[in-house]
């Protein structure tokens, strides 16, 4: 494991981030910044460290923050949140 505290954690979607050397455990319980939901022991995502300590996304709410909704995949449309819906019509 190295030494930088963020990474991924579930299941590898066989991204280049999902190195083995930055896996770490699924943080169940906590709360996912983008889409307010738990984060639970079948997810996988991504960690960020900030000021506030560790942050774990979703998959698709972290890629959501990166990738321009122009170019959303159908997977990236569905369930999305009242605030991404507002977002993705405001761009549509």
């Amino acid at each position: 494991m190295s030494d930088y505290p963020g990474g991924w954690f579930g299941k590898s979607w066989g991204a280049p981030v999902c190195d083995e050397q930055r896996h770490r455990p699924t943080p169940e319980g906590k709360t996912c910044p983008e889409c307010d939901g738990e984060i639970g022991a079948a997810d996988n995502g991504m960690l960020l460290p900030s000021a506030h300590g560790l942050l774990a996304y979703h998959r698709i709410c972290f890629l959501r923050t990166v990738i321009p909704c122009e170019i959303w995949t159908d997977e990236m449309k569905q369930n999305m949140t009242p605030r991404w819906a507002e977002h993705f019509a405001e761009k549509h």
